[in-house]
């Protein structure tokens, strides 16, 4: 036994590095591997539709910058997922210190205010395309969108374009038509999403309708597009210059449309008087017509003219009234209906104006034909420096055939008594 208790002793010693005269130190840890510094994140700038860069800080402040992304980004401080828009309010004039809302395809609403000059900006990064944008204008929503998608940064950090004008409300109502809406104002992001590929071909009709407008102010009709070609709302800038040209005419239930000063002019005195306009009465009427003069307005005007009541004896029988406007426009006296609905609006307290307005929008097949060449005419004669006696003796003759246009304008040129 004592044997074994040596032997286990002298196990144990030199297990334990015993024996030696001390006891081996344990070695230390390996060092830490150093850890390489984090990247610095940085924000590349944005650029709107001016050539302007906006900040990542900018970009931040705008509204619509406090939604959710929509895409990937989540708020990483180089500003992957964000995207911005700009554009002007404007008819002429800058619609100015006036709110517009954006509406997306997910019903997500940013709101924003125009500075002096019609400008604004905002943030797209938690909306998706199509939008809906509108402003109030003498009472009435005037819409835009944006159609295209939305590519965001670091893909793109250029602003896209949507601009608010009489002339987009044109574009939507049109659009708001393709989609069989009764309301023009009830048209949504959904909408233009299923009229997507009619916006182009729309926007052609209405810049072939107008071409003589826009090349006069030195845009090309084949590339203008009015919801994105950058503009700013001041008398140097040509889209503004076209702006000021043009007359807006708009009913909820119908649409909109836009004639230049002359026709609207013409418009008027061929509704109201069955005749064409002077060679000092197309520029006067045609001056009425500007950012502050509706037709409606400029039509009230007209009515308060002595002019007028030679025509139309005092007080205005409106039934009269509305049966002669159907023979002005469309050679032929009203229906029972139409009569009957028209007469009651305007004891109602519906302007004549905005009654000229709805008849001038709604006209179909053969009126539309036979008031369109009857304009055509009147104008013509006025711009040729055409009398008061003869302006009725002018029209005589023009119908819905285009033939007869031809003949007319023959005739003036020839030198009416």
């Amino acid at each position: 036994m004592k044997f074994l208790a040596t032997l286990f002793t002298a196990w144990l010693l030199a297990s334990c590095g015993g024996g030696g005269g001390g006891s081996t130190a344990l070695a230390p840890p390996p060092p830490t591997p150093t850890q390489a510094p984090l990247p610095i994140v940085t924000c590349q700038p944005f650029q709107d539709n001016f050539g302007h860069q906006v900040s990542c800080s900018e970009m931040n402040a705008l509204a619509g910058a406090s939604l959710p992304y929509i895409d990937s980004g989540a708020g990483s401080g180089d500003g992957v997922g964000d995207g911005g828009a700009d554009g002007s309010a404007g008819d002429g004039a800058p619609i100015a210190n006036t709110t517009l809302t954006f509406t997306d395809v997910n019903n997500r609403v940013v709101t924003t205010t125009t500075d002096a000059n019609g400008y604004y900006r905002i943030s797209l990064r938690g909306l998706k395309a199509p939008l809906v944008a509108s402003v109030m204008r003498n009472g009435k929503p005037w819409k835009s969108m944006l159609v295209e998608d939305i590519v965001r940064a670091p893909a793109n950090r250029k602003f896209y374009t949507i601009n608010l004008t009489g002339l987009t409300d044109v574009v939507a109502s049109k659009i708001s038509n393709a989609e069989g809406l009764s309301n023009i104002d009830a048209l949504t992001s959904r909408g233009v999403s299923n009229q997507k590929a009619q916006v182009p071909v729309i926007i052609s009709a209405i810049n072939s309708s107008i071409a003589s407008q826009i090349a006069a102010v030195g845009l090309n009709p084949n590339g203008f597009n009015p919801l994105t070609t950058p503009y700013q709302a001041v008398l140097t800038d040509s889209t503004d210059k076209l702006l000021e040209s043009l007359v807006f005419l708009r009913d909820v239930s119908i649409g909109a449309g836009a004639e230049s000063r002359n026709t609207a002019t013409a418009q008027l005195y061929v509704s109201l008087f069955g005749r064409a306009p002077d060679v000092n009465g197309l520029p006067f009427w045609a001056a009425k017509f500007s950012s502050s003069q509706t037709f409606e307005k400029v039509t009230a005007q007209m009515i308060a003219d002595p002019a007028f009541s030679a025509y139309y004896p005092s007080p205005i029988d409106y039934a009269n009234f509305v049966n002669k406007i159907y023979i002005n426009s469309f050679g032929r006296t009203g229906d029972p209906a139409g009569m009957a609905y028209w007469t009651a609006q305007l004891n109602s307290g519906l302007s004549p104006g905005s009654m000229i307005v709805s008849l001038i929008l709604g006209a179909r097949g053969v009126d539309h034909v036979y008031f369109k060449n009857r304009v055509d005419v009147a104008q013509y004669y006025g711009e040729h420096r055409g009398s008061v006696t003869s302006a009725t003796v002018a029209l005589e003759g023009v119908t819905d055939d285009p033939a007869s246009v031809v003949a007319a304008k023959a005739r003036i040129d020839r030198g009416l008594p």
